[in-house]
């Protein structure tokens, strides 16, 4: 299970590297400009302080963003802590949040209250970042038919009869009925060869089960897919 949960996180990983590169990619191009003006007029103390300042905000934004990928990636041990879990959804966010900025998709975050779990912050993190990546998956999927198609993905937290209720929302292409009692099970997809392992809902569903919580879903013919994700409060 472990095995499991580590090489689905790596996949995900690997989802998520061509919207951090080109996260990485935009301030290191500025360091290079910002450098090859110093170097060129290094005479001109007042503007080359200038530079110096963005090459520290440029390097300060990479050391982030892979700072962030270092903590998603690193192999954890399930250990149950107080969790907030508004801030665990905000890293989740903004790490699977590099590769929404290129699309026409919206990202809308709704947080009433700062929410305590008893939980582990990196699994929590790969359910969140999961099930973001599907609904950005499921868009991308309706977008090939409508071209016109406006992308949101939105994302609730509140208290719901004393748990943490978070629901995700997309308007992508929606899961078959046929296909709902299957999402959960292992190996099970019904995205495009190359595309996912299977995994994702079932180590999901497992480690929110082993969190003491339940993980559901409804999709409404046309009007995408909506996951709720339910978490006793921290005690």
């Amino acid at each position: 299970q472990r095995a499991l949960v580590q090489a689905e996180k790596l996949s995900s990983l690997g989802t998520l590297s061509a919207g951090v590169a080109h996260e990485i990619n935009n301030p290191i191009s500025g360091i290079k400009n910002c450098t090859a003006r110093i170097l060129k007029n290094p005479h001109k103390i007042e503007q080359n302080a200038k530079y110096i300042v963005l090459i520290k905000e440029a390097t300060e934004k990479i050391e982030k963003v892979v700072q962030l990928l270092l903590n998603y990636s690193r192999k954890q041990d399930l250990v149950f802590a107080k969790t907030d879990i508004d801030a665990v959804l905000k890293s989740a966010i903004e790490l699977s949040g590099y590769n929404i900025k290129s699309t026409k998709i919206a990202l809308e975050y709704k947080a009433q209250q700062k929410l305590f779990v008893n939980g582990g912050v990196n699994q929590l993190e790969q359910v969140f970042i999961n099930l973001i990546i599907n609904g950005l998956d499921a868009i991308n999927e309706r977008a090939e038919t409508e071209l016109d198609l406006e992308g949101r993905i939105i994302i609730e937290l509140f208290n719901y009869e004393n748990k943490a209720h978070i629901s995700f929302k997309d308007n992508g292409v929606g899961i078959a009925t046929e296909n709902g009692a299957k999402i959960f099970d292992p190996f099970y997809t019904s995205k495009k060869v190359g595309k996912g392992t299977g995994l994702g809902l079932s180590i999901s569903y497992n480690l929110i089960k082993e969190h003491g919580g339940s993980i559901s879903f409804s999709s409404p013919k046309g009007a995408g897919t909506e996951f709720v994700v339910e978490l006793p409060l921290y005690k």
